[in-house]
Order: C-alpha cells, then sequence, then structure tokens
C-alpha cells in the first residue's frame, strides 16, 4: 500500500474573509459608503457632465468653421498678391513706353509741315566774310557765360523753364523737344525800340516780325519770358514755339523809361507794368488814376534793372546790341543764325519809326525820385557800353565802388526781384 500510495496536497484552509457570512459583507460596505465624501455625491454623472457642443456632430462643425476661415483668408491674401503683380507689370510697361530723354538735341524734325518747302541752310557768299562782318560759326543755341561749364546744372535749367529758348529740351523734358522752334528771338525790356528793330528786317526781307512770330523768328520784349496763359491782350500772351537763338537788345534806361511813363492803360488796366510784375516777382503796381507819378516812376526804373538782368541770365553779352549797333545785330543774325544771304549794306529804318511823342526825363529827376536806385541804372548803362551822351556827367566808378553796385544789385534781385535767382 505505501508503495503506490500518491501523495496528495493539502487542503488549502479557507480564509477568514470567504467564509465571512454575506451579512458581515453587507455591514463593511455600508461602512465604507459612510466614509465617502459627501460632496462626492452631488456631483453629476458623466453623461450629464459633457456640455452640448462636446458630441462628436458639433466638433467636426467647428471643425470645417476654421478650416473655411483659414482657406478665405489664404485665397484673399493670393488674390492681392496676384492684383500687385500685375499692377506691377503694367506700371513697369507704362514706363518704359516713355521716350529717351533729349540729351544732346532737340528732335531733328520740329519745323511744321507748312515751312518744309524753304531751305534750312544757305551757303553764304564770299562777300559776307569780310573783317566787317562777324566770321562765321556753327548754328547751335548758345549757352549763357556764368553756365558754359555745366549748361545742364539745376541752376541754369531753373531760368530756362521761365524763358522761350529752345535749350530748355536739354534740361530732361521731352515734352520741350516736340515744341516748334524758330531761329531768332531779339528782345530787350519795353520800349527798348523793337519797332526799329523788326522794321530792320522787314526792310531787308527777313521775316521777323513784330510781337508776333515770322517764319525767321520774332521781336518782343514780352517774349523774354514764358507766358504760360492767354492775356488779355494779344501781344502779352503765351506763344506756342521756342527760338534757337536769341539776342539782347539794350537802350539809354532814361530814354525807355521816358517811352514806359507814356504808355497808355490797355486792356482796361496797365497791362504791360502788371505782365513785368507778375513775371518778375515784383509788387503789382495800382492803376494809373490812384497810383502818384513818383511810385509808378520808381517801379520802372527796378522793372529796367529787373528784366535786363533776368535776359542777361540766359542770353550771353556776346548777343547783346545797343541801338547804335543795329548794322552789326544784322550782320549776326544774317550769318551767325539764319546763315542766309543777307545784303552787304542792309537799308536802315527810318528813325522816327515807332516813336511817340512824350516828355524826356533826365537823370536828375531820376535822382530826385531816387538816388541810390538813379545810380544803379546809370552804372548798369556804364556796363552795357553807352557813352556819355546817354550817361551824362557820370563820374568813373572805381574798384570799390564797382563791387558795392554789385551788392547793391544782388540786393535788388533778392527784394524786388524775386522771381530771379
Amino acid at each position: 500500500v505505501s508503495i503506490f500510495s500518491v501523495s496528495m496536497p493539502k487542503p488549502r484552509k479557507p480564509s477568514k474573509s470567504r467564509s465571512r457570512p454575506i451579512s458581515s459583507r453587507r455591514q463593511i460596505l455600508s461602512s465604507e459608503k459612510d466614509c465617502e465624501d459627501p460632496s462626492l455625491e452631488e456631483l453629476p454623472s458623466s453623461k450629464e457632465a459633457l456640455p452640448a457642443f462636446d458630441t462628436w456632430q458639433v466638433r467636426l462643425k467647428a471643425c470645417c468653421r476654421i478650416r473655411l476661415t483659414v482657406c478665405v483668408v489664404l485665397t484673399f491674401v493670393n488674390v492681392s498678391f496676384v492684383l500687385g503683380a500685375v499692377s506691377y507689370a503694367r506700371l513697369q510697361g507704362s514706363a518704359s513706353m516713355w521716350p529717351q530723354q533729349q540729351q544732346v538735341s532737340p528732335p531733328l524734325d520740329t519745323t511744321p509741315h507748312f515751312l518744309s518747302s524753304f531751305p534750312t541752310t544757305t551757303p553764304t557768299p564770299a562777300y559776307l566774310k569780310a573783317p566787317d562782318v562777324p566770321a562765321q560759326r556753327e548754328s547751335k543755341p548758345e549757352v549763357p557765360e556764368k553756365h558754359q561749364s555745366s549748361s545742364q546744372s539745376t541752376g541754369n535749367c531753373r531760368i530756362l523753364e521761365r524763358t522761350l529758348s529752345a535749350q530748355r529740351a536739354l534740361c530732361g523734358n521731352p515734352a520741350a523737344g516736340r515744341v516748334p522752334t524758330r531761329k531768332v528771338l531779339i528782345t530787350g525790356s519795353g520800349g527798348s525800340g523793337t519797332h526799329s528793330v523788326a522794321a530792320l528786317f522787314a526792310e531787308n526781307g527777313i521775316d521777323i516780325r513784330h510781337e508776333e512770330v515770322g517764319q525767321d523768328g520774332a521781336v518782343a520784349w514780352p517774349f523774354a519770358v514764358d507766358a504760360g496763359h492767354v492775356n488779355l491782350c494779344p501781344w502779352l500772351s503765351a506763344t506756342t514755339v521756342f527760338f534757337e537763338h536769341i539776342y539782347h537788345i539794350v537802350r539809354c534806361p532814361v530814354e525807355v523809361i521816358s517811352a514806359q511813363m507814356s504808355w497808355k492803360p490797355t486792356c482796361g488796366y496797365l497791362a504791360d507794368d502788371r505782365y513785368m510784375a507778375t513775371h518778375l516777382g515784383m509788387a503789382v503796381p495800382p492803376s494809373l488814376n490812384t497810383q502818384p507819378e513818383h511810385m509808378r516812376l520808381r517801379f520802372l526804373m527796378i522793372a529796367w534793372l529787373c528784366w535786363n538782368m533776368h535776359i542777361e541770365s540766359y542770353v550771353p553779352s556776346t548777343r547783346r546790341y545797343r541801338m547804335d549797333q543795329l548794322q552789326e545785330l544784322y550782320a549776326d543774325v544774317c550769318v551767325n543764325a539764319l546763315q542766309s544771304p543777307c545784303a552787304r549794306t542792309p537799308k536802315m529804318p527810318d528813325d522816327d519809326l515807332g516813336h511817340r511823342s512824350h516828355a524826356s526825363l533826365t537823370w536828375q529827376a531820376l535822382q530826385e525820385n531816387d538816388k541810390s536806385l538813379a545810380s544803379l541804372l546809370q552804372w548798369k548803362a556804364k556796363k552795357y557800353g553807352f557813352s556819355r551822351e546817354c550817361l551824362g556827367n557820370s563820374s568813373s566808378t572805381s574798384a570799390m565802388l564797382e563791387t558795392v553796385m554789385e551788392d547793391q544789385v544782388d540786393h535788388l534781385r533778392i527784394r524786388s526781384c524775386r522771381k530771379l535767382e
């Protein structure tokens, strides 16, 4: 028996908890429940604690809204970028259509159609090369002496923009290069004898007209500035052409002011005085009826200085002529500007042409009005080369006095001629 007997495991003892009766277990559970936190009983169930949007349908809708907003924003950014690129391309295209700036000379063909049949150049006869006639030189607009080194400087272009000079095309303005041109303009202050100058060329078959544009040019004191608008007085209106060669005609200031004092009201008022005041930046004078004579005399003295200084700023002194140099002016225009055959001895106009009867002023009358201003006029007339017949009993000026006069002229330019440099 002992041989075939199998050792069997000993049975486990029952645990006390398992052997505990059911009633005791319920007591334990109830006691544990009594130990729980009473505040936990107020918490809702998990199903009631979740809000309504926490469901998967609400979350899907919220996600779609976010995606739609992002898509709209990105689309707006893309459209803005495309529009900007298209606008930039258009601006680049329009900028490339502007003509290149003229750096050397105006366009070659600026002559109107009705002038195309006229020859542009004519060989100069041999007799015009006599010693008493200026030597022929290349026909091109000259640059003022003070701007020979930098013809396209800012200061020179600022001056030229207020003139009718064809050199305005050299200042980088493409529109100025397309304006038709004429050869000659002879200008000065009002009352300088422009009637006689125009009659000189008319007597010798050259179409340079007085205060209007002919085929060869014009003689007009208002053309010293670019009017830029239509005036009630036709001779003060703007012209539509530029001039290649500009000449400065000067006359004794006493004679000029005497002639200007005889001007009568035109176009309803003193149009000529207002024209000078407007374009030189001077105080506009009142009407003739309410203006004392001494005030108008002083205004015309300042205007003579300012107007001639303005012309000096863009016309070289080699092209300045006095009224007693009409034959030299005629030869210079024929040979160097028109380059056409001219009479060796031109027919001179009558001395009384364009002359109105008026009272003649004297240097004493000017000095009684304003002594310092009269001294400036006398000094300027001497610089222009007028003789004692014009200057009267003026004394010679020393080097120190020359410097004082230059300073006074600069002060006058700043104070009274505000539109000059």
